[in-house]
């Protein structure tokens, strides 16, 4: 910015008559220059802070308004819980910024970037906020902002000095190339409490095959089995009928079964399931395969848990769902009672 030069240089020895006169102009105008360079001297300031800076007065006004020229106010009396920034368009400098402060916002990232308020004549004073976007009433830019660090609640008195430095987040870069196949992808967990089923919906052909991941899963009743359904309509309803699965095997460490199957419409996953304090929790895998392919979906599961009333402590199973419906949704559940506890986990598998 310009500053105003003097007009008349008083001089009380080349004109005694005049001095008085020239004087009062002299004083008068000494006060419009001092504030110019005072604002010289912000505007210095900010180069100085790095960045981008822009020199404003700061306002306790919160109000959704114009705040005037030269002015910025917050959103919140709190300062350190304001969510949006008022800034006029013009700064207390007399520069309009409104270009500048619109660039703000250009990036593709999520946080556009970091804007710090600090106060020109105390630099322990000042606040930290993420940029999201921007809103552009008449006059004057919203600002949506979070918080992430102040040097107090409320650093800032009416009328005080301030610095708005901004720095700009990169550009969200490009997507990287797809991983190696096999990979499973995390899609959601659920923990049983005394409950009847837990179900895991949503599944399509965004995977070629899924796979529940199973720990400590303790019955309510002793003894009774770990039995799984299929869905093809979102889980409204699921598959029951006596012949809607078909075993290859069942295999238990002391027993085999072959060809059996499905008990009263469920898939048998692992019979004779104790919950005494020293028997174990059923762990371990389903895999459900290529369930959105319109070929008869194969379940495999192979469980790890103990019954010291039948010695088993081990469990595999496959099976089929005989249909080419694509299945979209299962339920695990016991053959009788309620999960009293455990963890399961849904993961998506792709083969490339």
């Amino acid at each position: 910015m310009s500053i105003t030069p003097l007009t008349v240089e008083p001089n009380s020895v080349t004109n005694p008559s005049g001095f008085s006169a020239e004087m009062d102009t002299h004083l008068a105008e000494l006060n419009p220059m001092i504030s110019q360079m005072n604002a010289l001297a912000v505007s210095m300031d900010a180069v100085a802070a790095g960045g981008t800076a822009i020199p404003y007065t700061f306002s306790t006004t919160t109000t959704d308004a114009d705040p005037g020229a030269g002015l910025l106010r917050l959103g919140n009396a709190t300062q350190n819980a304001a969510t949006v920034i008022r800034s006029d368009l013009v700064g207390s400098d007399g520069t309009t910024w409104t270009d500048l402060i619109d660039s703000f916002d250009d990036s593709t990232s999520t946080v556009k970037g970091q804007i710090i308020l600090m106060n020109a004549a105390d630099a322990t004073k000042w606040l930290v906020f993420n940029l999201s976007s921007i809103a552009s009433p008449t006059g004057y830019k919203n600002i949506t902002v979070e918080n992430v660090a102040s040097s107090a609640a409320s650093p800032f008195a009416d009328g005080d000095s301030l610095l708005f430095k901004f720095t700009r987040t990169g550009d969200k870069g490009d997507t990287g190339a797809a991983g190696a196949g096999g990979a499973l992808a995390f899609i959601s967990a659920a923990t049983a409490s005394s409950s009847a089923s837990i179900a895991f919906t949503g599944l399509d052909d965004t995977y070629d095959s899924y796979v529940v991941k199973l720990l400590n899963v303790i019955p309510a009743t002793d003894g009774t089995g770990l039995s799984m359904r299929t869905s093809t309509n979102g889980g409204s309803s699921y598959d029951s009928g006596g012949s809607d699965y078909y075993y290859y095997s069942t295999q238990l460490i002391t027993t085999t079964q072959t060809g059996a199957s499905a008990i009263a419409g469920r898939i048998d996953l692992a019979p004779d399931i104790g919950n005494a304090t020293r028997e174990l929790g059923v762990s371990g895998d389903i895999l459900i395969v290529r369930p959105s392919e319109a070929t008869q979906t194969q379940i495999k599961s192979t469980l790890d848990y103990y019954n010291a009333a039948t010695a088993a402590v081990a469990s595999k199973c496959g099976a089929f769902r005989d249909s080419t419906a694509d299945v979209d949704a299962i339920e695990i559940s016991m053959a009788s009672g309620n999960i009293a506890s455990g963890l399961f986990a849904l993961y998506g598998v792709k083969r490339s």
